[in-house]
């Protein structure tokens, strides 16, 4: 979804989202910063309410709202961080489902 302050503020606009932070993961670089941003890719972490909006809703919006088959570099890679198996398994099925909608490989 490219630099970060577009998808946090899509996301935090949706009924019930409670929070958003971005940041940046999976680099090397001490510190990163927007300008120091080394081999990190920008993330946002969602913070929402399970009986107003599920996770299976967000990743339909994450998957729907950039085109998940382009290759980004490192900085805007498209990526689904998942804090159970249960969002693990949701995730991979979501993104499967994409896969054989648009008949192309998301990265």
């Amino acid at each position: 979804m490219n630099c970060f302050w577009g998808p946090q503020d899509f996301f935090f606009k949706l009924p019930g989202i409670l929070n958003t932070i971005v940041g940046y993961t999976g680099g090397t670089t001490k510190n990163p910063t927007y300008t120091t941003i080394g081999d990190h890719t920008e993330t946002i972490e969602i913070m929402f309410d399970p009986k107003i909006i599920s996770y299976e809703q967000l990743l339909k919006y994450f998957l729907n709202e950039h085109d998940p088959t382009e290759e980004q570099k490192t900085q805007y890679k498209s990526i689904i961080f998942y804090h159970s198996a249960e969002q693990k398994e949701l995730a991979e099925s979501a993104k499967k489902k994409y896969e054989e909608k648009i008949k192309k490989p998301v990265y």
